[in-house]
């Protein structure tokens, strides 16, 4: 995702690099425990917004 990161921001496909943005926040939100999330947000933004919370609905990769 890296690769295609610095390709999107190299030319200046700002759509693209959004979107691997939220690629990677989204694929790193599903690798650690819920509260840990729930206590970033809180961190980062106050309380949370309902809409914040519906990631936590996402399938968590095993951590064995």
């Amino acid at each position: 995702m890296a690769g295609a990161l610095s390709i999107a921001i190299d030319r200046r496909r700002w759509d693209v690099a959004a979107l691997c943005l939220v690629t990677g926040y989204v694929e790193a939100m599903r690798r650690v425990p819920a509260e840990s999330v729930t206590e970033m947000l809180d961190l980062l933004g106050g309380e949370m917004d309902t809409t914040l919370r519906q990631h936590q609905d996402l399938p968590r990769e095993s951590t064995k």
